[in-house]
């Protein structure tokens, strides 16, 4: 087990390490010069020279590279080109609001998909599998800013059940926070969950056909010891799969919902910083999007390993 997982974090390492070349990147994707970006085209030559000068942007740009990786090592991720914040500050205010988020809209799409996709599955060809098809395929067509939208114009204005923006910090009041989290939560779990159902009702159907669970029926197990320790096990592999997968697109969701919802997250801070051209911010903004992505996909790796000892003694060979 140990070798599996210095494995996997030593892979990690190195998708790390080339996301953040690609990250860094960024400057070099904003039309014309970053400095004359970010001051206007009315700024004088001096004012830009300087402005190079206090970025290293005039140093060649594998210095600058190494430069701004080394400092953001050690935590420094720069100071917002606006605001003169550290950046470091302005994610720790926004990262809580996002992962808040994510687990909100991730648990959602695992309560209910995963027993959604076993009912779909074990009512094959019925109307509860009918029913939840239906279901799955509006869900994954529909947009998340479509689904806000009308969330917050039905629950939030026409019946007024529910706060239509914003969001009241957990440590102010649990259950304004709560209240507060059920219309995004909603809206980036959508389709999320759509897939969720999808994939544990086809994982199931195909593991219902398998030999050990023809055997384990011939011994006459009760139906609950059949799906619980015997079909589950292989259920959740793939399900896990799609949930590693997912997550780069539940934060890709956030931008959307936290923007749509005024929620001060990691979301609403790139977005400011596109239209302010801070490239500061975004590069800090996608680099920790990006590491989050990364550490759920390696945990998914290693709960891999925890459900199905085949696979780490597989990566042994």
């Amino acid at each position: 087990m140990t070798a599996f997982l210095l494995r996997r974090f030593l892979q990690t390492l190195l998708v790390a390490f080339l996301v953040s070349v690609l990250v860094f990147s960024i400057i070099l994707l904003i039309p014309g010069d970053p400095a004359t970006a970010m001051l206007g085209e009315l700024a004088n030559e001096e004012d830009i020279a300087l402005l190079k000068r206090k970025l290293g942007l005039d140093q060649p740009l594998y210095m600058q590279y190494l430069h701004w990786i080394g400092n953001a090592l050690q935590g420094d991720l720069g100071r917002s080109m606006h605001t003169r914040f550290p950046v470091t500050e302005l994610i720790a205010r926004a990262l809580p609001y996002t992962i808040q988020l994510a687990l909100c809209g991730m648990f959602l799409a695992v309560v209910v998909g995963i027993p959604a996709g076993l009912i779909a599955a074990r009512r094959h060809g019925q109307s509860p599998d009918m029913v939840m098809r239906g279901l799955t395929t509006i869900g994954m067509a529909m947009p998340n800013f479509w689904l806000g939208i009308l969330l917050i114009l039905i629950f939030g204005l026409w019946l007024d059940w529910l706060p239509p923006s914003g969001i009241v910090p957990i440590s102010e009041s649990f259950s304004g926070w709560a209240s507060s989290m059920v219309l995004p939560a909603v809206t980036i779990a959508a389709g999320f969950t759509a897939v969720v159902v999808r994939q544990t009702r086809s994982a199931f159907l195909e593991v219902l056909r398998t030999d050990y669970i023809r055997t384990a029926r011939a011994k006459g197990l009760p139906e609950y010891m059949v799906i619980t320790p015997h079909a589950m096990r292989n259920v959740l592999i793939p399900v896990l799969t799609v949930v590693g997968l997912q997550t780069g697109r539940l934060l890709g969701g956030a931008v959307v919902t936290e923007t749509i919802f005024s929620i001060p997250g990691m979301g609403s801070l790139i977005v400011e910083g596109v239209n302010g051209r801070d490239f500061v911010v975004v590069q800090a903004g996608i680099m920790v999007a990006a590491l989050g992505v990364l550490g759920i996909n390696l945990l998914v790796d290693v709960l891999y390993g925890v459900i199905d000892p085949r696979i780490r003694l597989a990566g042994r060979t």
